[in-house]
């Protein structure tokens, strides 16, 4: 290191030292992950936290203040089709609904089913849904029932 060994002893602890950097590097992007992983867990339990208690009563007359904590952009677009008459025209709507966190479809999976203590670990959802609309259909009316 300041040339004064031999040029053999020289490469074994440069060697010796560019491994150890390898190392230290490969365990430094493994706790930059589990510290990710970490705050997606914080993310999603605070989400738990915030909107868990009896979330299906919440939806049933969701609030804004409600779907402005989970839901960051709702976009509908038209989805058009023919009629009978071969005639362009509206038959739905696709609803694509981006939520701010990844809850569609995720889940939580215990170390051990049968000892829940012993903790879990996060499976994220996506972020987005997609929900096709149709509100026509090609046969056009129905027929009008008639008593018996």
């Amino acid at each position: 290191m300041l040339k004064k060994m031999d040029e053999k002893r020289y490469k074994g602890i440069s060697t010796v030292l560019e491994e150890e950097l390898v190392n230290l590097e490969d365990r430094k992007k493994c706790l930059v992950q589990e510290i990710d992983d970490l705050d997606n867990q914080k993310d999603w339990v605070d989400w738990i936290s915030k909107y868990g208690d009896d979330i299906s009563k919440k939806f049933t007359k969701p609030t804004s203040e409600l779907l402005e904590g989970i839901v960051d952009q709702i976009v509908v677009s038209p989805v058009i089709g023919q009629t009978t008459e071969g005639k362009e025209t509206q038959r739905g709507h696709i609803f694509n609904i981006k939520f701010k966190l990844p809850i569609v479809n995720d889940s939580i999976e215990y170390k051990d089913d049968q000892n829940k203590s012993n903790g879990y670990s996060l499976k994220n959802g996506k972020k987005v849904i997609e929900s096709i609309e149709q509100g026509l259909t090609n046969r056009g009316r129905p027929k009008k029932k008639y008593p018996n």
